[in-house]
């Protein structure tokens, strides 16, 4: 039989895991390098971001374009009014939603702006904190079937050796795709590894250079396969678009790959 004790003691140690959880599920962060990464699951999720400007009642939307080190770039704003508002430079705050993360940015500003095709953007700085709720990953989508041989291809540079590597797209993200090589990649892929070009050739439209790093590598031994996961860390704006716009496109009519 439980005593009152032990049901007391029971009692706070579930009340210390609850809180425990709720920590892990809530946080806020005030580190770039921790809000950086939040921004990008935005970013690949296409989400919309919803923007309050300092001294204005009206909300108005976005979605985040790209990420930096110190800043994000902010695009698709609506109703277009909130173009000339954030030109003069306002601060604000926005709060985004994608799977089961939610995020709310406090205090942030519109460093500059800038154009492609007569299309605006705004670099803004990231926000001076961040709450974050319920970080969950999101979801890869499966290339279709290829038609050409040279498509859902990459060509790695790795950094120091002239010699590419030649791989399948096997899921993409605006975010990243991941990639299997045949056989084993001597030297062995490493996490954090740089990579200095990535040549992804996704369809006979779709075709950029970026800069990205390894996240994951495995050896699939079934398959004789190396798989590995990279992040695009910098491509041309346009060619971040192009991305965002074929991912969208295929995730509305697919059902999206496991991660």
């Amino acid at each position: 039989m439980e005593t009152r004790s032990g049901l007391k003691d029971a009692t706070a140690t579930a009340q210390d895991n609850g809180a425990d959880a709720a920590a892990r599920r809530a946080a806020y962060l005030n580190c770039a390098e921790d809000i950086a990464p939040m921004l990008k699951v935005m970013r690949d999720h296409s989400a919309d971001i919803e923007l309050r400007l300092a001294g204005v009642a009206e909300i108005y939307r976005g979605r985040i374009l790209d990420t930096g080190d110190d800043h994000f770039l902010l695009e698709d704003i609506r109703p277009r009014e909130g173009l000339s508002r954030l030109r003069r430079g306002v601060n604000f705050t926005f709060s985004a939603r994608a799977d089961d993360l939610y995020v709310c940015g406090e205090d942030c500003r519109i460093l500059k702006v800038e154009s492609d095709r007569g299309l605006p953007y705004f670099h803004a700085s990231l926000p001076t904190r961040l709450l974050r709720q319920r970080r969950r990953r999101h979801n890869r989508i499966t290339l279709p079937p290829r038609v050409s041989p040279n498509e859902g291809v990459v060509q790695v540079t790795r950094q120091g050796d002239d010699r590419p590597l030649h791989g399948q797209i096997i899921d993409i993200s605006v975010g990243g795709c991941r990639i299997a090589f045949s056989g084993a990649v001597v030297p062995a892929l490493t996490v954090e590894e740089p990579l200095p070009k990535c040549a992804v050739h996704v369809t006979a439209s779709l075709a950029f250079d970026a800069v990205a790093v390894i996240r994951h590598s495995a050896w699939d031994a079934g398959k004789r396969q190396t798989i590995c996961g990279i992040e695009f860390l910098r491509m041309a704006i346009p060619d971040r678009r192009r991305l965002e716009h074929y991912v969208s496109q295929l995730s509305a009519r697919r059902t999206p790959a496991r991660a």
